[in-house]
């Protein structure tokens, strides 16, 4: 055998030698299937981090008109941020209201009448007992109902609330079937979280 047949015979062997390489490592690689090709449902960062937060599966959209249960002694500031938020995540008409509707499609209880009942209905625990600065804020689908509550232990707790909904809506407008429980570990919120930064 002449030396361009051997470098021939041995060419072609290291193809084939190379192609069935390829083939079994195509064979052990994990493809994707429909399942874990579905976009991941992502959950925004809550800052500073709640103390206690749990996410569901489902994402509820902010529709046109959304009912607000709001109480004489609710914070201004917080419904400002909470109303703000809402707009940007695409409610063009807000409905302001003192008593729980009897139905509605989507219902903020804002530390109002009702808002204990309505976290309740969502498994959430209230904020009493909390130090000053706790909060409660949960989310979820009831009886064909979206319901959003938020309820501070104080105004400073509520205005959290509120500001934690912002960080929820995000830029993708959703809001996360949620339930967290928030309590500030230092007298100063805010200015130790930005100090560690």
């Amino acid at each position: 055998m002449d030396e361009f047949t051997l470098r021939s015979r041995l060419s072609r062997r290291s193809a084939g030698v190379a192609a069935v390489l390829l083939m079994a490592a195509g064979l052990t690689t994990p493809s994707l299937s429909p399942a874990s090709a579905a976009p991941r449902q992502h959950t925004p960062e809550v800052w500073p981090k709640p103390q206690s937060m749990r996410t569901g599966p489902d994402r509820f959209t902010v529709p046109d008109r959304v009912v607000e249960v709001v109480g004489p002694d609710t914070d201004a500031s917080a419904r400002r941020v909470v109303e703000s938020a809402l707009r940007e995540a695409g409610a063009d008409r807000i409905v302001t209201v003192d008593k729980p509707p009897a139905s509605a499609a989507f219902t903020v209880y804002l530390d109002g009448p009702g808002t204990a009942a309505a976290l309740k209905r969502l498994g959430a625990r209230s904020p009493a007992g909390l130090p000053s600065g706790g909060y409660t804020l949960a989310s979820g689908r009831r009886d064909g109902r979206t319901l959003l509550a938020l309820s501070g232990s104080d105004a400073t707790g509520t205005f959290y609330a509120a500001q934690t909904l912002r960080q929820l809506l995000g830029a993708s407008g959703k809001l996360p079937e949620t339930k967290i429980r928030d309590w500030p570990t230092a007298a100063l919120r805010g200015v130790i979280e930005g100090f560690c930064l």
